[in-house]
């Protein structure tokens, strides 16, 4: 095991960096079962759940995007104004 400067072992940088990684899924998977129903299965069988998967992420994404896009538009009309 290698001593950084901070005093951590080499093994906890990486642990660091997977649980950075596990935070933002786990909010994601958070936000997918709060408010958009992915806490019950709407369809039978793996192929159902695989649909409700794909298109529950892609409502997400759409989501996402549309914010994102409003907050570049409000940002635009400030900074013509």
């Amino acid at each position: 095991m290698s001593i950084s400067p901070g005093g951590k072992g080499a093994e906890d940088a990486g642990v660091s960096e997977e649980m950075r990684v596990r935070a933002q899924a786990e909010g994601t998977i958070s936000e997918m079962v709060r408010f958009h129903g992915f806490r019950h299965a709407k369809y039978k069988g793996q192929a159902g759940h695989q649909l409700q998967f794909y298109l529950t992420g892609a409502a997400l994404n759409i989501k996402r995007l549309v914010k994102a896009l409003n907050k570049k538009q409000k940002r635009l009309q400030i900074v013509e104004t």
